[in-house]
């Protein structure tokens, strides 16, 4: 069986440069650990460098997280999720909501955690529209409501400009004009990772989410490293189930191998090679073609793999890819 590892000492540095960068600029960040289902290594490893708050856009993800104490926002709520998300024991801090008729069947809860409402601020997602917002805050007024919070990079990979930017500081206003309250406004996505780096992000966001800059040091958006942060905490080993001789190059012996990982666990496009000698052929749902030199094989007959974050998500929420990381207790 194919395996996933973390080295947590890389993954702690990628957490620690974020956090520093934002509590600099008195920006609280929150890690969204999706794309590893909110493993309990990962939230530990997060609580541990004293992160703000987690993020998952599903509540079976957060059972963890609940039980251990650690702050948890949900970034995606269904109707169905109101009876675990309303109930005291839990520890929901905060949810993230666009859907009117969610904010309606939330005003008869006895407990509701704070709510983000999230409005549509270019990446064509179903936000709040803008010229809504008012009406949305006026109707729901007996709801906790928190603040604003916009997404980049999801949906259309359109990158935040100065329009949209200001289409979710104008957000605030109208909030802090409906409620004579503060906002917290926040924004997600690691397309804004290089104006929280150089400091360039607009001062009135308070806070950011951010979840591929952190897990895997990449940027698949914008295509390339993040500045400062690490590709390396994750390497996938893929057993070689089938393997017969190639043609020669450089003189070397090569291989042409079947690697137990395919599409569904691991599409090409999120593999990472740490070698050009290894060359992909192509894939079905369950195997890899791979060609390598002889050399590249491990003790194990396996073969060695950086991940990118579809990938990473993947083989996560794969049953066959076994996940080897720390243990909790």
């Amino acid at each position: 069986m194919s395996y996933i590892v973390l080295k947590p000492d890389i993954l702690l540095h990628n957490i620690s440069v974020m956090q520093d960068v934002c509590r600099k600029q008195g920006i609280r960040l929150v890690i969204v650990t999706k794309a590893v289902c909110s493993h309990p290594a990962v939230a530990e490893l997060c609580a541990a460098a004293r992160v703000s708050s987690i993020a998952d856009a599903h509540i079976e993800s957060s059972v963890f997280l609940t039980e251990r104490r650690i702050p948890a926002e949900l970034l995606q709520m269904r109707l169905s999720d109101i009876p675990s998300v309303c109930d005291e024991a839990k520890n929901i801090s905060r949810v993230y909501i666009s859907d009117e008729a969610l904010l309606c069947a939330l005003r008869g809860a006895e407990h509701v955690p704070d709510i983000m409402l999230a409005i549509e601020a270019g990446d064509g997602r179903d936000g709040i529209a803008p010229e809504r917002l008012a009406a949305v805050i006026r109707e729901n007024a007996g709801l906790p409501l928190r603040g604003v919070s916009a997404q980049w990079g999801c949906m259309t990979k359109r990158l935040p400009d100065a329009r949209s930017f200001r289409l979710l500081e104008q957000a605030a206003d109208i909030f802090e004009q409906s409620t004579g309250r503060k906002a917290a406004v926040a924004a997600g996505g690691t397309v804004l990772a290089p104006h929280i780096l150089c400091g360039a992000l607009p001062s009135g966001i308070t806070e950011v989410r951010i979840g591929e800059a952190v897990l895997t040091g990449f940027d698949s958006v914008c295509g390339q490293p993040v500045f400062g942060m690490r590709q390396d905490a994750w390497q996938l080993y893929a057993h070689i189930v089938e393997a017969k001789p190639a043609a020669p190059r450089g003189g070397k012996p090569r291989l042409r191998c079947v690697l137990d990982i395919g599409s569904l666990a691991a599409p090409l496009k999120g593999l990472i090679r740490d070698n050009p000698d290894i060359v992909f052929h192509g894939q079905t749902f369950d195997y890899t073609a791979a060609e390598l030199s002889e050399t590249r094989k491990t003790e194990a007959n396996t073969v060695r793999l950086n991940v990118g974050y579809e990938t990473l998500a993947g083989c996560f929420i794969h049953p066959y890819v076994d996940k080897k990381l720390p243990e909790v207790e």
